[in-house]
């Protein structure tokens, strides 16, 4: 290296011992009695270009809250990359990470432009999948008790509380009332998956709620009815065909139902299935177009959904381990529609009161 200032300043920064071309820098930390620092997770060899030094690259990523997530004690499941962050918890893959790292370099005003286009150039050229391998290697945490991982605490409903996450803040529900909470109010509690916020912001006002305008339970409402033919001109009232028993045992069971599932709060011993079914369907005609299917996709407004072919819903035989291949982690909710005739009920009886394994085409469980 001809120029003696850039030997001087790539002395000051190299504190890594070796890189790939043996180049060695005897005044390292390996030689000090002062903990390394993972950043910069970088050295320069006697050429002058970065070379990443691994350990100290994944040590940073987990200092910056990634790791990999796992919901299974089965220590050889698949994990996904994950960052806990600000009381959220963000999906991640090898791209999203590799953004975030160019992102950190080119934030760092501390930086010589010219060391700093050198490791930018060096992160752009780094193989997804190279750094993919290495991200396998960081810590793995998760919600259960597993005295191999670290704990992850999810938060998650309990049996008085529910709570919605909007960009704002988050709508804590009890039985006492509806209350707005800052976004980290309920972060000693638990950390919230991203995916479930809903992305719009949300005002909690104190209004009564028997005079609010409410389309969605104006619809339900007449979904319900049954006899009643409305009329063309719009002057309908919306009571009519309300006050028989047949018609409150039906409205109560959409919203226990409507309920349980936008509540996360399910224990094993009580875990239940929703079905919404036409009152006069049977397994030789098929009655639709009563408001199922608008009733059930509301929940994804709600909880992160994904929505299964229930014509391709498989009873039996080796696809039937490919039924959830859709599910994820932090998937809150799974919509069966149009089920075949002969759907089983009891094949996914597991999957309703334990922990559901999830075979993707092509992965491990």
């Amino acid at each position: 290296m001809k120029d003696p200032e850039q030997k001087r300043k790539l002395d000051e920064l190299n504190n890594s011992t070796f890189d790939d071309d043996g180049y060695q820098d005897f005044n390292s930390t390996q030689y000090s009695h002062k903990p390394p620092s993972d950043y910069p997770f970088w050295t320069f060899n006697k050429s002058g270009n970065a070379v990443l030094n691994v350990t100290k690259l994944c040590r940073f990523l987990v200092g910056k809250g990634f790791g990999n997530y796992s919901d299974s004690m089965d220590r050889t499941h698949d994990t996904i990359l994950v960052r806990s962050v600000e009381g959220y918890v963000q999906t991640h893959n090898a791209r999203s990470v590799k953004n975030f790292l160019i992102d950190h370099v080119e934030n760092d005003s501390s930086m010589h432009p010219d060391f700093q286009e050198n490791i930018l150039s060096t992160l752009i050229k780094l193989a997804e999948k190279t750094l993919g391998g290495y991200l396998k290697t960081v810590t793995i945490y998760t919600s259960l008790e597993h005295d191999e991982y670290e704990q992850l605490g999810i938060l998650f409903d309990d049996k008085e509380e529910c709570n919605v996450t909007f960009k704002n803040g988050v709508v804590n529900i009890t039985s006492e009332g509806v209350e707005f909470l800052k976004k980290n109010a309920l972060e000693s509690k638990g950390r919230i998956w991203e995916s479930s916020i809903i992305n719009r912001e949300i005002k909690v006002e104190d209004v009564d709620k028997s005079n609010s305008t409410n389309y969605f339970r104006d619809f339900i409402t007449y979904a319900l009815k049954r006899d009643i033919e409305p009329s063309r001109d719009g002057e309908n009232n919306i009571l009519d065909g309300t006050g028989s028993v047949e018609y409150q045992k039906r409205f109560d069971a959409f919203e226990t139902g409507f309920g349980y599932l936008l509540h996360s709060y399910n224990p094993p011993d009580e875990a239940r299935i929703v079905i919404f079914i036409d009152a006069d369907s049977s397994p030789k005609k098929v009655n639709g177009g009563n408001g199922k299917s608008v009733a059930m996709e509301a929940v994804k407004h709600f909880k992160q959904t994904v929505f299964l072919d229930g014509k391709t819903f498989h009873n039996s035989g080796d696809a039937k381990r490919f039924n959830f291949s859709l599910v994820k982690p932090d998937t809150r909710f799974c919509y069966i529609n149009d089920l075949n005739p002969d759907f089983d009920l009891t094949g996914i009886f597991s999957q309703i009161t334990d922990d559901m394994t999830v075979e993707g085409k092509g992965t491990s469980k």
